[in-house]
């Protein structure tokens, strides 16, 4: 897992496991989370209902299948009445695009955004390239 700090900012990159590992940041963030996959991974499903107990501000889903994750995190949201937690979907947009959405609006610009993205190299690294402009 590696920290960038940019601005008055922290972006962490990682892998679903190693956040899986963390115990919730105490601070406002957001997440973005890429998928392929046809059916949500019990990781991701787990992720998502972690993410409802936290200080999370946007959950923010990329990837072809991004959609079907965006509306089981709605589900999580809505039973919870936490509506102060906004989801998003991004299933066309390029690497590049995704990363300036998430690094320049996602959660109103929290000062920790959390990428477990590792599995998909040049999202990560569009990510990295966007927290560093």
């Amino acid at each position: 897992m590696t920290r960038t700090p940019f601005d008055s900012r922290v972006l962490q990159l990682g892998t679903l496991d190693e956040f899986a590992l963390l115990s919730a940041p105490n601070v406002p963030f957001a997440v973005l989370v890429a998928t392929e996959a046809v059916s949500p991974s019990p990781r991701e499903l787990a992720l998502i209902e972690a993410l409802a107990c936290s200080s999370c501000r946007e959950m923010c889903f990329a990837g072809p299948t991004s959609e079907r994750l965006h509306d089981l995190a709605d589900e999580v949201v809505e039973r919870r009445g936490l509506l102060e937690i906004v989801t998003t979907w991004l299933t066309t947009e390029t690497e590049s695009e995704v990363a300036f959405y998430f690094v320049s609006v996602a959660g109103g610009t929290p000062p920790l955004l959390l990428a477990p993205v590792e599995h998909q190299p040049a999202l990560a690294s569009a990510v990295l390239g966007a927290a560093r402009s």
